[in-house]
């Protein structure tokens, strides 16, 4: 269970939906206020519009979670078995293990959704790209952004990773099938967006527009979303701690009796 404390707000939130090509990105913006959470627009995915976008935020006195849909970070022991493996070579170590995040384990676990595996996946080309944009947004905008462990730590800006499909399944909101163009997609966007306001997230008409139009918008709110779990309090932060910071770690809240595995 969580044992973190909530962060005090207001905090300028930006959610990321990642993606190695820049057609399949999205980017929300909104403040987490009072333990509440509101969507306020989308930016153009770009370094230079989201730095400009944090300037402001900056110049307003208001503090930055940068909360992104993408791993961060790689299994530490695959890193140490590669170290000294040579080609035609056993590569020592159970799979599990070499491939997968100790998060990833835990959300399988707890919340019973299996994210793919950056160390034997595609999705290790879009955490490639995702630590790109993240360096090129620090860079663009004179801001560290470092990885933040806990809501408190949050002074003027920081980043975490989320995993938006573990987000919905945690809140118990529908958490598949709401992707492409469809209207079978669409129509889960639609409750999935009726699940937010009803769980008292503020997501204005023209906001819910976009986000129906495009799933990768729809993600970026829910990387809002899962930015608002982290600053509440309600997410559970990895018992090891050196490890989490060596290969990542998936903010999600602690979810709701009826979905736990």
């Amino acid at each position: 269970m969580s044992s973190m404390r909530s962060h005090t707000g207001p905090v300028a939130l930006l959610g990321i939906d990642c993606a190695v090509s820049r057609t399949n990105l999205g980017a929300a913006v909104g403040v987490f206020t009072q333990g509440r959470l509101r969507c306020s627009g989308f930016v153009e995915p770009v370094p230079s519009a989201m730095a400009a976008w944090l300037r402001e935020q900056r110049a307003a006195g208001r503090p930055v979670l940068v909360a992104l849909d993408a791993p961060l970070g790689w299994p530490e022991d695959l890193g140490a078995s590669l170290a000294s493996h040579s080609a035609g070579e056993e590569l020592p170590g159970e799979r599990n293990l070499l491939f997968r995040r100790e998060t990833d384990r835990w959300v399988r676990a707890r919340i019973g959704k299996q994210s793919l595996d950056v160390g034997a996946d595609r999705i290790a080309r879009t955490a490639h790209a995702s630590l790109e944009l993240l360096t090129a947004l620090r860079q663009e905008a004179d801001e560290a952004l470092p990885m933040i462990w806990s809501p408190e730590a949050l002074s003027t800006g920081g980043s975490i990773e989320v995993y938006p499909a573990a987000t919905l399944r945690a809140w118990s909101f529908p958490n598949a099938g709401y992707k492409g163009a469809s209207e079978v997609g669409r129509s889960k966007r639609r409750e999935i967006l009726a699940c937010m306001t009803g769980a008292g997230v503020d997501v204005p008409e023209a906001l819910r527009q976009e986000a129906l139009a495009s799933d990768h918008r729809l993600d970026a709110l829910i990387c809002l979303l899962a930015g608002h779990d982290f600053l509440a309090g309600l997410c559970s932060p990895p018992e090891n701690l050196p490890q989490a910071q060596k290969e990542g770690w998936m903010w999600v809240r602690e979810p709701t009796s009826s979905n736990v595995p």
